[in-house]
């Protein structure tokens, strides 16, 4: 019987102001092969992004310090500056919204 194909752990940067919704997206994701890493606002996904290397980023969009539209901007400007063009993006709208941002 041939091997099970082996998964490279996916390296996963959640960035989101809330412990209580970290921790529960943390939970939906604590299956392996995956590692997450977290930021409590903008200002530290910016450096942690800059600093590691991710397959994925979950980012809220209003945080304080700095929101996620901003870190989102910076880090386009840093991977154009740097030839490595990875991003997309999506927003999830729920019953409750912070704010009413024009789409």
């Amino acid at each position: 019987m041939p091997e099970p194909p082996t998964i490279s752990p996916m390296h996963i940067l959640l960035v989101e102001d809330s412990e209580d919704n970290r921790l529960l997206i943390q939970a939906f994701i604590k299956k392996p092969p995956a590692t997450i890493d977290t930021a409590e606002n903008g200002a530290i996904a910016v450096d942690k992004f800059k600093n590691g290397k991710y397959d994925l980023v979950l980012m809220d969009m209003q945080m304080p310090v700095m929101d996620g539209y901003t870190a989102t901007r910076k880090i386009r400007e840093w991977e154009q500056e740097k030839n490595r063009i990875h991003l997309a993006g999506g927003e999830c709208h729920g019953k409750r919204r912070k704010d009413h941002r024009p789409h």
